[in-house]
């Protein structure tokens, strides 16, 4: 099975037919090189405040930590 990069969430390598864990795991590895590499991996943010209702965020595109809200529950 091959999947689309562009399309693809990160369901999409739950339960992938034919690859062990490891091979799922690094099928995964290079999808998230992927959206990286393209300015969208955006579930992994760092924090330089903690978590809070506000956060301080760090991203490649701005040099400085940006104060923005947090929707986490």
């Amino acid at each position: 099975m091959e999947i689309e990069f562009n399309t693809a969430s990160f369901k999409d390598f739950e339960n992938v037919d034919g690859l062990d864990a490891w091979k799922r795991a690094g099928l995964f590895q290079n999808y998230l090189n992927y959206l990286d590499n393209n300015g969208r991996l955006n579930y992994r943010l760092i924090s330089s405040s903690g978590c809070g209702p506000e956060m301080n965020i760090l991203t490649k595109d701005h040099p400085k930590a940006r104060k923005m809200v947090s929707f986490v529950s």
